[in-house]
């Protein structure tokens, strides 16, 4: 596929003029934080020496939530793994709004086959830095989640999977991420957050969100593939921290981005203005107006009824440095030529798919029925659907997703 500037291997300059392309490797100390009242599980931490030590905790309640804090002194050269814990928050609780996981300043981490669900704010959150400088988080491994019932409508601006600052070498997929209800804005599936960088995107399922399947404030190098999402930008449902209803019908898109405005004529390509403050990317630069992702090989659903658009962005121009490519999008009942594609509330801006296409995106992608199997919730698709015969799309296993037996 065509990626577009500044979509891939970005060169951040610092101040002092040379380019940055990552942190070195060095040990640091890292944080794993579990915030739940009732917990059961395995986790491997390794001690100052390397050593990896497992803890095992079962099932308890308590009167207050208690997070568990896991430090381990040498994260980076070496790895932790969180697998196999059923986590959920204590429904009567009142005043508590931690992630489910939280990994913070830490690299070689595995959370997997995790159980993450009623949580009054996100469900697993990664990263330490803001912006696109250096970091020391690295090879972060999110897989096999079940995140569902989120956020609950008591805060705002989050979702399933968090991501925040350079990640490299780092991956969330086969998640299975559903029914996540903000307050207000960013009842998100997954959100790369500010600077998320070189995190890839695969295999993962987002459904019945209150905004997009997957929002992007800012960022680059991340890299959208495989994935589904079904039904999402669904608007207010009543929830225990939200009864009432804010945002009727859908909140932004089904897939979105955040990118900062820019003046498109002196500014379209910001790598290649080091010294123009008003056109950068290094720190201290309006970073926001550096952002994209390759999108690719997704499946976007809409059933009948839905109120939502497929792509959408805060100006008009705010998806210029994205790529999208081999993408099956489909809005049930929607008559030909409904304007679904970069769409913007604040300008009423948007298109229609061979407008999008005319803007050199989704040159090779299709809007037709994906042909989901009737009454299977695994969002299993049939053997002729589009997406598999003519885009490549390869079929999501959720049989696997979740806490595994202890063999």
């Amino acid at each position: 596929s065509t990626v577009s500037p500044f979509t891939r291997n970005v060169p951040l300059v610092n101040r002092a003029g040379s380019a940055w392309r990552g942190a070195g490797r060095k040990s640091v100390s890292g944080t794993i934080c579990l915030s739940a009242a009732r917990l059961w599980g395995e986790i491997d931490i390794p001690d100052d020496a390397g050593k990896l030590k497992r803890q095992r905790r079962g099932a308890g309640h308590g009167r207050r939530q208690q997070p568990i804090v896991l430090h381990c002194g040498r994260c980076c050269p070496h790895r932790a793994t969180l697998q196999r814990w059923a986590l959920e928050f204590e429904r009567r609780r009142r005043d508590a709004g931690g992630a489910g996981v939280l990994a913070q300043n830490i690299g070689r981490v595995k959370i997997s086959h995790n159980h993450i669900h009623h949580f009054r704010y996100t469900g697993v959150s990664t990263g330490w830095t803001w912006g696109y400088g250096a970091t020391n988080v690295s090879d972060v491994l999110v897989e096999f989640n079940h995140i569902h019932d989120i956020l609950l409508g008591y805060l705002s601006d989050g979702g399933c999977v968090y991501t925040l600052g350079h990640q490299p070498r780092s991956a969330v997929r086969n998640n299975y991420c559903h029914d996540v209800q903000s307050y207000n804005y960013g009842g998100w599936g997954f959100y790369t957050d500010e600077g998320s960088r070189g995190i890839n995107f695969e295999n993962n399922v987002a459904s019945r969100t209150k905004c997009a399947g997957h929002h992007q404030h800012y960022g680059t190098d991340n890299v959208l593939q495989n994935n589904i999402y079904y039904d999402v930008d669904i608007g207010d449902v009543p929830t225990p921290g939200r009864p009432e209803v804010l945002m009727p019908g859908h909140c932004d898109a089904a897939i979105r981005a955040s990118t900062h405005g820019r003046n498109l004529a002196k500014c379209a390509d910001p790598t290649t203005s080091p010294d123009d403050p008003d056109c950068c990317c290094h720190p201290g630069c309006d970073q926001g107006k550096c952002s994209s992702f390759l999108f690719e090989r997704n499946i976007v659903y809409a059933p009948k009824g839905a109120n939502t658009s497929f792509v959408g962005s805060t100006w008009a121009g705010g998806l210029t440095n994205f790529s999208f490519n081999s993408n099956v999008y489909f809005f049930d009942g929607a008559p030909p030529g409904q304007k679904l594609f970069n769409f913007t509330d604040a300008q009423k801006f948007n298109e229609n798919f061979t407008e999008w296409q005319n803007h050199g995106k989704d040159a090779h992608s299709l809007v037709a029925d994906p042909k989901f199997v009737s009454g299977a919730p695994t969002f299993a698709l049939d053997p002729a659907s589009p997406a598999v015969v003519a885009e490549g799309f390869v079929p999501i296993d959720l049989s696997s997703v979740g806490p595994r037996p202890h063999n």
